[in-house]
């Protein structure tokens, strides 16, 4: 067979990419070795569908970005003699990620022949068959969407779920706690875990902390740890927020180029983003956290991710940074949702007078049609650009300074027609600043929130 080289890929004439053509699937070798029955059986399972050709040091986060366009009935595909794989997309679907990510790991669409996935039993059929969870109470399959894993031996139970026990009410309380307890072991050992969560909504407090309770193991220990994107994430899940649904972000800013930049993260979190930048390269984080368990998950994580030296964590007010660290970040980030709009008069002074980036987080409401999304995106960044440019003029005289947005990367839908959105800010002086003192004190100043409502023709209300 011959072959035809297109790209950094040789390939053999059989799956079409982009009026190239990629390699040929290499047989499965336990149908070769097993029957012919299996392998009739395996080439049954295998169809053609379209893709998105990837490096495979870049499949786990495309993947991610791809979000509900990803195939996920089909298994991602190794390209064979070459060191990318295949995406499988839904039709019509896959925006090429080429915009999200500051390198060349996606080389481009075509169509490639997948294998179905093997589905293992879901959660709830795993408990529904456990006679002796089904019997002390373990739910019905149709809630189990409510259901989430915390880490590889944590499972989130639902506030709304509560087993029925049939507790007799002759019983002291102390015989029923030990019917209760016997009933989330079940679960728990069926489930495959050691813990036991109850979830809850978040508090409306300072530091947002979630409504969460140990359910099993009485009195256990209530850290966890989360695995992502080549980083390990600890912190005390009931007294401390995680969202799964910044994964993408986070895997975004791991691909930022940083190298050798010093970072300030103003809502530092359990280094959410601050570890993402240091994977990214980054030569120094100066994260803030007002949060005491935050604080202290996020220097275990520092450590337990090999970055010791790399970064400082100030148990404080990010209000104080620039009395603290003074005007020397090449990039900061304000990962706060609903707005970070407290934060921007800090950022602009944490700036060198160089110039540099800023990630600015805020949720935007709009009433539009979907198809208007993307421009009404765009006008949410460009004012965003608007009111930081005004905040540096004001307070970084007497340099005028120009602030472009890069970029708005949409991170999750928040609620109805609400988006977690984060504009890439380019912030740069007419003129290098001279720096002769410490930068201003904060005025207290906070943009107003530009609720940008875009409704067009047929818009939903």
């Amino acid at each position: 067979t011959t072959t035809t080289t297109t790209g950094t890929l040789t390939t053999t004439p059989r799956t079409r990419l982009w009026g190239g053509v990629l390699g040929e699937k290499k047989k499965n070798t336990r149908s070769e070795e097993g029957s012919s029955g299996s392998s009739a059986s395996s080439a049954s399972c295998a169809e053609e569908a379209p893709c998105i050709f990837v490096r495979k040091c870049a499949a786990r986060r495309v993947k991610v970005a791809l979000g509900s366009s990803f195939q996920k009935e089909l298994s991602i595909e190794a390209v064979p003699e070459t060191d990318s794989v295949a995406i499988p997309v839904v039709v019509g679907g896959g925006d090429d990620p080429r915009g999200v990510f500051d390198d060349d790991d996606v080389l481009g669409r075509g169509s490639f022949r997948f294998r179905r996935r093997r589905r293992g039993r879901r959660l709830g059929e795993q408990i529904n068959d456990d006679d002796d969870a089904a019997a002390r109470g373990g739910p019905k399959k149709a809630c189990w969407e409510a259901w989430s894993r915390l880490g590889p031996d944590a499972l989130l139970v639902p506030e709304s779920f509560s087993p029925d026990l049939r507790v007799d009410d002759d019983d002291d309380d102390s015989k029923n706690k030990k019917k209760n307890n016997k009933a989330w072991k079940a679960i728990a050992e069926a489930a495959g875990v050691r813990r036991l969560f109850r979830d809850g909504e978040i508090r409306a407090d300072a530091t947002r902390s979630p409504r969460r309770t140990l359910l099993y193991p009485e009195g256990g220990d209530t850290w966890v740890v989360v695995k992502e994107g080549g980083l390990s994430l600890a912190f005390d899940a009931a007294r401390t927020m995680f969202s799964f649904g910044n994964t993408t972000e986070r895997l975004r800013h791991a691909t930022f180029p940083c190298a050798g930049e010093t970072v300030v993260d103003l809502y530092a979190g359990i280094g959410y983003f601050s570890l993402a930048l240091l994977k990214a390269g980054a030569a120094h984080v100066h994260a803030f956290e007002w949060s005491e368990v935050a604080a202290e998950a996020l220097r275990r994580n520092v450590e337990k991710n090999g970055f010791t030296g790399k970064a400082t964590v100030y148990f404080d007010d990010n209000r104080v940074a620039p009395r603290t660290v003074g005007q020397i970040a090449h990039r900061v980030s304000l990962g706060l949702t609903p707005t970070s709009r407290q934060g921007w008069p800090v950022a602009c002074d944490v700036l060198r007078p160089t110039g540099g980036v800023l990630h600015v987080h805020e949720n935007f409401k709009i009433v539009a049609r979907r198809d208007a999304y993307a421009a009404a995106f765009d006008r949410w960044g460009q004012a965003v650009a608007t009111d930081i440019q005004a905040i540096f003029n004001e307070r970084r005289t007497p340099s005028e300074w120009t602030v472009t947005c890069l970029n708005v990367s949409r991170v999750k839908s928040y609620a109805p027609h609400v988006f977690h959105l984060v504009a890439d800010l380019r912030c740069l002086p007419s003129s290098p600043e001279r720096h002769d003192g410490p930068a201003p004190a904060p005025t207290g100043r906070t943009p107003p929130p530009h609720d940008i409502l875009a409704r067009e023709e047929g818009a939903p209300s």
